[in-house]
């Protein structure tokens, strides 16, 4: 699998306190990959920077052996929940997709698909408003691939889920890796990295403590 997402040296301060210390690591194409460690530990500030919702920082971000500094097209590569996903609550799920898609210039033809593969497509004329937590946290992921992006970055997406819900998110993300979707999943979690992911990158206030492919 070839490293196509790369983090080199990056670093970035709120004043004096150093969120990211240097840190390095590739993430391998079609990986699930964890950004694993406790709350403080720097995994949100670089899921924000790679979001573009950061913009000053250091070192280098290369996808595909391409910098995104140069190129403010890489974030049409990713899809991003970062913290809980929001919508219209009183407009159905179609509805809210149908927005995006508007906003995004995404076909309507994926909405359904990506409905299907989230298994909300029965639920599609609902009010988001009547959805549990779980339903609106896979209903966020929907959102996310509405324009079938390459890399999928998942921000602590088990947070306050039931045990079905975590199975449920669990069974999307090893059905997006076999269609070849690289996933980045930031987690404080061990069990749920042993069970889902490929490789990880362990952060402990800021810095890289372990990096495992």
């Amino acid at each position: 699998m070839s490293k196509f997402l790369k983090i080199e040296n990056v670093s970035k301060f709120y004043g004096k306190l150093k969120a990211l210390d240097d840190i390095s690591f590739a993430v391998p194409e079609n990986s699930i990959f964890a950004l694993l460690g406790p709350n403080g530990s720097g995994k949100s500030t670089l899921i924000r920077i790679l979001a573009g919702l950061v913009t000053s920082w250091e070192g280098e971000i290369y996808l595909k052996n391409q910098s995104i500094r140069k190129n403010q097209k890489y974030i049409n590569n990713f899809g991003f929940i970062v913290e809980d996903p929001s919508f219209y609550e009183y407009l159905s799920a179609a509805t809210n997709l149908q927005i995006l898609c508007r906003l995004t210039g995404s076909s309507f033809s994926r909405i359904e698909e990506v409905l299907n593969l989230v298994e909300l497509n029965d639920r599609r004329n609902e009010l988001v408003s009547s959805f549990s937590y779980g339903m609106k946290q896979r209903l966020g992921i929907a959102q996310a691939l509405l324009h079938d992006p390459k890399i999928l970055v998942l921000d602590e997406p088990n947070n306050g889920l039931d045990p079905v819900g975590v199975n449920q998110i669990a069974d999307i993300i090893y059905r997006l890796s076999h269609e070849g979707k690289t996933i980045c999943i930031s987690t404080h979690s061990l069990s749920e990295v042993d069970r889902l992911c490929t490789d990880v990158a362990i952060l402990k206030k800021g810095n890289l403590i372990i990096n495992k492919n």
